[in-house]
């Protein structure tokens, strides 16, 4: 197993008197994909806003690559290399893809304004610069065929994964990606689950929240369960699928929905 990168350690949140998170210990590796799972209100929200500095924990510290994030204001924690995807500005549907990750990029200009204004050669080379990773990124991604399209034309499945090179542009660490595929059919999850792999492979670390059990079963090496605020589980997909707990807490959710119809 590779070196953690986030370090989660007795990490609680209380609400007035609703405790959401309590107790909560984990870590992620480098280079892994890990799993938050749960039924709904098990906390995994508001873990993910605990991680990203929208909410401050009532306890608990959060290290992420050795220094202490805790508390930190979002755009803190984005700059240390903890990027949320919805942290990133919207898609801009009148606008290309290109158009949309070349924005995205704009923020790692190395070009000053003067030197944009007046269109210096350095300016220019930043900018030939910065057009070559955008392109490489959507060969990467598998999506430089659209490079061209219009924003709102393309199906919700090439948004979202549009949405995650946004987030790869700003180059960070490690990526939080809060249910991916929601809303997507078939064919859109199995893309979206590759590109989530391939971002993997491209060394950015991710944790995702997600609903669909086969898509986490089928892209995380690990996956984390919560239930009501705390850790019931963790440990490799089959492990997980089989654990007692899980079951009877997905069970146990699944017959309160049936309940109230």
């Amino acid at each position: 197993m590779n070196k953690a990168m986030l370090n989660v350690h007795k990490l609680s949140k209380a609400f007035g008197g609703i405790q959401a998170v309590s107790d909560l210990d984990f870590q992620v590796y480098r280079d892994e994909i890990l799993g938050l799972i749960g039924p709904n209100g098990a906390g995994k929200t508001t873990v993910f806003a605990l991680l990203t500095g929208f909410h401050k924990p009532t306890y608990g510290k959060i290290l992420f690559e050795g220094r202490d994030v805790t508390g930190l204001r979002p755009n803190k924690v984005a700059a240390a290399g903890l990027v949320r995807t919805f942290q990133l500005v919207n898609l801009v549907g009148k606008h290309t893809v290109m158009d949309n990750l070349m924005t995205a990029y704009h923020l790692q200009r190395r070009a000053g304004v003067i030197c944009s204004v007046f269109r210096t050669s350095f300016s220019r080379q930043d900018e030939d610069r910065i057009f070559s990773k955008a392109m490489n990124l959507l060969l990467d991604l598998g999506l430089d065929g659209y490079r061209g399209e219009l924003v709102y034309t393309l199906p919700h499945g090439l948004q979202k994964a549009l949405g995650i090179a946004l987030a790869l542009a700003t180059e960070p660490k490690m990526l939080l990606l809060d249910e991916p595929t929601a809303g997507m059919s078939a064919a859109e999850r199995a893309h979206v689950m590759e590109i989530i792999r391939k971002t993997r492979d491209r060394g950015v670390t991710i944790m995702l929240v997600e609903h669909d059990l086969k898509v986490v079963m089928g892209t995380c090496d690990r996956i984390l369960v919560l239930n009501f605020g705390r850790k019931i589980a963790e440990g490799k997909p089959q492990d997980v699928a089989n654990n007692q707990e899980v079951i009877s807490a997905y069970l146990g959710y699944e017959k309160a929905k049936r309940n109230d119809h």
